[in-house]
């Protein structure tokens, strides 16, 4: 059976996930997104106003939970929660191809 959903609440679903899973947290002074606690598991780093996976497993993951599109989910859901953070991509993607 083949579901089609739209693309929001695809996002809907995500960030619900994030936020039950992961509860991410952002420290300026190391430049990492952690999990729930301040010196919790690490989740990613910020550099150069981009967003990079600690470990390639969670991406993997995350993508076979949610496809392809995932770092365009990501996108969305970090800059909605850290808007201060002013993150511009994920990883080595060009920023246009997520939008």
């Amino acid at each position: 059976m083949k579901y089609i959903i739209t693309e929001s609440r695809l996002q809907d679903i995500f960030d619900r996930y994030m936020e039950s899973t992961y509860d991410l947290r952002y420290y300026s002074e190391a430049r990492e997104f952690r999990a729930k606690v301040r010196w919790g598991y690490i989740f990613g780093d910020f550099w150069e106003q981009r967003f990079f996976y600690a470990y390639q497993s969670d991406e993997e993951f995350l993508k076979s939970m949610f496809g392809d599109g995932v770092n365009k989910l990501l996108l969305t859901y970090l800059r909605n929660k850290f808007p201060e953070v002013g993150i511009r991509g994920i990883g080595n993607s060009p920023p246009e191809s997520l939008l």
